[in-house]
């Protein structure tokens, strides 16, 4: 199964809560693959990010920003094949 996650961080105020589902994320997918894709976080917490992904076995990557519906229609064509995928969006605070 692949894990598909989205983060976004505008201020350095909202970084908390990009870093919630790093710590719990394991618990659900002990063994999946997970991609953390980051949406155009400010500079400031990109390495914050890669860090904990790095930290959870997890592949990163920082696009510059899309809106959410561009990016799920992407992800959802590139890994269309037989595997479950699940996607989970950190919410705008």
């Amino acid at each position: 199964m692949k894990v598909f996650v989205i983060t976004f961080c505008r201020s350095r105020d909202t970084l908390y809560g990009n870093e919630l589902i790093f710590k719990t994320i394991r618990d659900g997918f002990p063994t999946s693959q997970i991609f953390v894709v980051d949406n155009g976080s400010i500079d400031e917490v990109q390495s914050t990010l890669s860090g904990h992904a790095g930290g959870i076995d997890a592949h990163y990557c920082h696009i510059n920003t899309l809106p959410h519906w561009a990016l799920l229609e992407r992800t959802i064509a590139a890994f269309n094949d037989d595997e479950p995928v699940v996607l989970g969006i950190i919410p705008l605070t």
